[in-house]
């Protein structure tokens, strides 16, 4: 098993009179070793080849250590960048609905005897507004570290997907109430999938977020399943404002971010990142068909159980 093709180590040789590079190579007991290999060309007096030279240094503890280092680097880039990314959360996704509760918490504390029945509603509104939005944040970020820490461990179980998906709606049914948007489950009851139900969920909260963020009052937002040979295919569709493939073609790289809603929601610019590794981890694909103006259908797929 060379790292080039042999044929063309044998043109290098004898083009050049020799040839010096890396290769994997079998032992006899049939374990594979990184070989560091010179082969000089042998001529005679008249300049014919007569036999090759071959020099060659084991080289795979070193191999080993330089991926180790190569690892290692790669590990601290991503905590470095995690860290970065963590640190812009806090002191601004984080910070503006933490705000909110603070300044209207404290005008209802100094007036609460003077202020009229509809201002203390609607300071009590802002209040739980912002502090729905505070801790979906905060578990997109403790899921996000977690699976940037491989925490997020994949347990398989058996399971019913309407109910898994109903389930998972619970969180979601008050941010569809504020907009007056109705979700409808439609997925059949007799679909059973195998999936890890705490991904399964997570997956689920921040599509339908996503979809209520960015559909208008009044809109919709349906969920249904159709199976797909060993899979199920789950699509999340809304009649939101919809996106442009400019969009669409970026929402999964790394450094995307996170546009505000039809109601200025804003977001951690991470729930779709996480959806699409716990997809991956599940043994899934997921893709997003979308037109402007006409609204959006996110689909992914779960083995069948």
């Amino acid at each position: 098993e060379f790292g080039k093709p042999y044929s063309k180590i044998k043109e290098e040789i004898l083009e050049n009179g020799e040839w010096k590079g890396e290769f994997t190579a079998k032992t006899k007991s049939g374990k594979l070793v990184n070989s560091l290999t010179q082969i000089t060309l042998l001529k005679d007096e008249e300049g014919k080849p007569i036999s090759i030279l071959e020099v060659s240094q084991d080289i795979t503890k070193r191999k080993e250590i330089e991926d180790e280092v190569k690892k290692y680097n790669q590990d601290l880039k991503e905590i470095n960048e995690a860290t970065e990314k963590i640190i812009s959360v806090i002191s601004h996704d984080l910070k503006n609905p933490l705000a909110g509760i603070v300044s209207s918490s404290e005008i209802l504390k100094n007036n609460v005897k003077t202020l009229e029945k509809e201002h203390i509603k609607e300071f009590s509104d802002i209040i739980h507004r912002s502090s729905t939005k505070l801790l979906q944040q905060l578990n997109e970020l403790i899921a996000w570290v977690k699976s940037k820490q491989e925490k997020a461990s994949y347990d398989p179980a058996k399971a019913r997907l309407f109910l898994a998906v109903n389930d998972a709606l619970a969180v979601s049914l008050e941010n569809a109430k504020n907009k007056d948007i109705k979700i409808e489950n439609l997925i059949q009851n007799e679909i059973f999938i195998v999936a890890d139900t705490n991904m399964l969920k997570s997956i689920v909260q921040n599509l339908v977020n996503n979809s209520i963020k960015f559909t208008q009052k009044g809109g919709r937002i349906l969920i249904t399943a159709h199976l797909k040979g060993s899979m199920a295919e789950v699509h999340i569709t809304d009649n939101g404002v919809g996106m442009s493939i400019e969009v669409k073609d970026k929402l999964f790289e790394k450094e995307s971010i996170s546009e505000t809603g039809t109601e200025n929601e804003e977001g951690t610019g991470m729930g779709l990142k996480l959806v699409k590794y716990f997809v991956s981890q599940n043994g899934g694909e997921i893709y997003i068909e979308s037109e402007e103006h006409k609204g959006t259908t996110v689909i992914f797929t779960l083995p069948l159980a």
